[in-house]
């Protein structure tokens, strides 16, 4: 059995209480991708992905026809449901979830995205609230596995 590590990394300091439970109509677009807290966020998933990488040889474990699996961790996902305050989130972040999608597609083709339901919220509903379905709407295979 390997070593277990811990990462940390800081973020760039700014505001990112936009976008945080749920993504905006425009995800996928050049204008969110050029946002500052995407670019922030994506480029500190990638920093502290890739430092564990340099540590543990993650790439090498996930490169072939051995499947990726990720658990974004949807539990309660309250956006504009007309409570008190707009956003009540116990998930990951959309904006992270997407980065660490996209550096493990950059290795390895054959990504899962496995979750199940937690608390009241079916996973199902969860997805289409964060927009999780629209990630992987949107990063879709690269091609279709053997």
């Amino acid at each position: 059995m390997g070593k277990s590590y811990v990462i940390l990394k800081d973020a760039p300091v700014m505001d990112y209480m936009t976008d945080y439970v749920a993504l905006p109509k425009n995800y996928g677009s050049y204008e969110y991708f050029a946002r500052e807290d995407v670019k922030a966020i994506r480029e500190t998933v990638f920093a502290a992905l890739d430092d564990l990488d340099e540590r543990t040889g993650l790439t090498e474990e996930v490169k072939g026809y051995k499947k990726v699996i990720i658990k974004p961790n949807l539990v309660n996902v309250y956006h504009k449901a007309g409570f008190a305050e707009d956003d009540y989130p116990e998930t990951t972040d959309p904006r992270v979830f997407e980065a660490v999608v996209n550096w493990f597609r950059d290795r390895n083709d054959h990504i899962v995205i496995a979750e199940s339901s937690g608390k009241p919220f079916p996973a199902s509903a969860s997805f289409v609230i964060t927009g999780y379905d629209r990630i992987a709407k949107h990063l879709g295979p690269k091609h279709n596995p053997p």
